[in-house]
């Protein structure tokens, strides 16, 4: 059986290079970059340990929890972008057509945007004067999946919460191994229940 799948905008419809590009991009993409995710964020959470109690106590403040451990472990640090006019950058012209990153790790942390930038604060994105999280993009280029992505998250999260003891990691941070993909994670991480 075959199927058949169409785009179209603007009555220009997508080549079939185009398309099996997007939907390749949308499987591997979401796929990858939420379970690196769950990992940086439950790597995040294990560093904090009076961060999790304080969430145990606190369950409204996961959705803000999870927001912070993305925007200080991101599992995708930049995102790629293509150069549409020529720019200068520290003096140094950039040409059209140029491929560039932007460091969205990095501007998640710039101390004039955030306030305490390197420390993980729980409640951070409940007050309304929080910076916008660039994680997930934004603009025509925000991640489609970033609403299923954080409630995956939320959710993993919760689950480490309901256990019945509290999970601290048994090694060192610096020796934990990490992998990338599309998205960076921890290899492992080693816990004991407490």
């Amino acid at each position: 059986m075959t199927a058949l799948l169409e785009a179209e905008t603007d009555d220009d419809r997508l080549t079939r290079t185009e398309l099996v590009s997007m939907v390749s991009n949308l499987l591997v993409g979401g796929h990858d970059t939420t379970t690196s995710q769950i990992g940086c964020s439950l790597y995040a959470l294990l560093n904090e340990p009076e961060q999790t109690d304080h969430l145990r106590a606190r369950p409204d403040l996961v959705p803000s929890a999870v927001a912070e451990s993305i925007r200080l472990q991101p599992s995708v640090p930049a995102m790629p972008r293509t150069v549409v006019a020529p720019i200068t950058v520290a003096g140094d012209v950039i040409p059209a057509g140029s491929m560039v990153f932007l460091c969205t790790a990095a501007a998640n942390r710039e101390p004039s945007a955030w306030k305490h930038a390197d420390r993980f604060e729980a409640a951070r994105f409940t007050e309304p004067s929080t910076p916008r999280l660039l994680t997930f993009g934004a603009g025509p280029h925000y991640c489609l999946g970033a609403a299923l992505a954080r409630l995956t998250i939320e959710e993993c999260t919760r689950a480490m919460l309901d256990l019945d003891a509290t999970p601290r990691l048994v090694e060192d941070p610096a020796s934990i191994p990490w992998r990338t993909v599309l998205g960076r994670s921890p290899v492992r991480l080693q816990v004991s229940l407490s």
